[in-house]
């Protein structure tokens, strides 16, 4: 209701609606739905800006994972991009023995996995079972 009592017409004689804010409506709906359509999915390409994350927040990442994960004496290596993910050498020892599979840091989520993890938990294992 409106001022004194008067109420304001939204619709039609015909009872249509309020016409302007159904369009509206529309409108939105379909830029949303364009929209979508134009929203990276993973396995999609890469953006072409470049990774969301930069290449030292990535090394910081793959480092806290060696120290927490590996923990053994060595160092994260530099890294490279490679598609999805950032790659960092994992190495071991006073001489830096380079691993055959490299720390990956996905470059938009920040995920982190290791391919030789499951090999150097058991080798830990198996060391700290023998006698000495």
């Amino acid at each position: 209701m409106a001022r004194h009592g008067r109420r304001i017409r939204t619709g039609s004689a015909k009872g249509g609606g309020d016409r302007s804010r159904r369009t509206a409506l529309e409108v939105a709906g379909l830029a949303l739905i364009a929209g979508l359509g134009l929203m990276p999915i993973s396995g999609d390409a890469a953006d072409p800006a470049g990774p969301a994350i930069s290449a030292q927040a990535a090394h910081a990442i793959a480092t806290r994972y060696f120290a927490r994960e590996i923990a053994v004496e060595g160092s994260v290596g530099e890294g490279i991009l490679r598609g999805e993910h950032w790659a960092f050498p994992a190495k071991f020892g006073v001489a830096g023995r380079a691993a055959p599979d490299p720390i990956l840091v996905h470059a938009t989520t920040g995920a982190v996995s290791w391919a030789g993890l499951a090999d150097h938990r058991a080798r830990v294992e198996s060391l700290k079972r023998k006698p000495r």
